[in-house]
């Protein structure tokens, strides 16, 4: 197993934190509870396990894609650390603008560039059936994400 397979765990843990930091209070008590919520919305409960489960996905993916025997490559390594950083990172920016910034427009940018990052993690994990499933239950995810952040800003014009 290659050295470096804590990496994922810290920097997902770390996200994970910042982002939950960041949009509790938008989400229990602000902003986000006054604004008209799209038919496909769900009661804010479902959400959290979800997020639990997407960031467990991704951790495992991760992890599994840089110790794979015929993968044990440094260079490929480090390329799939920075791509699932810049991904969780994109991840991040889209929580923050849109909760903490309550800008629902200006998170699409961000959640449309971690969309087209975890397309090039997927194409990159065609060679693991398991990577390539989880990750593509988490694609679907954002493509969720993507368009109820659409329907609320389509139903709450500013």
């Amino acid at each position: 197993m290659a050295a470096d397979w804590w990496i994922p765990i810290l920097i997902v843990l770390v996200i994970a934190i910042t982002a939950f930091i960041l949009s509790y209070t938008a989400i229990r008590f602000g902003w986000y509870q006054k604004l008209e919520k799209p038919y496909l919305y769900y009661d804010g409960w479902i959400y959290s396990p979800i997020w639990y489960f997407v960031y467990a996905v991704v951790i495992y993916s991760w992890i599994r894609l840089i110790t794979l025997p015929y993968k044990q490559n440094v260079g490929y390594r480090v390329m799939m650390h920075i791509l699932f950083t810049l991904q969780l990172l994109f991840m991040l920016g889209w929580i923050v603008t849109f909760f903490y910034y309550r800008n629902p427009k200006g998170s699409m940018v961000w959640l449309f560039i971690s969309i087209v990052i975890l397309v090039v993690l997927i194409l990159l994990s065609l060679d693991d059936p398991l990577s390539l499933f989880f990750l593509t239950l988490f694609l679907f995810w954002l493509l969720y994400l993507l368009c109820m952040t659409w329907q609320v800003m389509k139903l709450n014009p500013r």
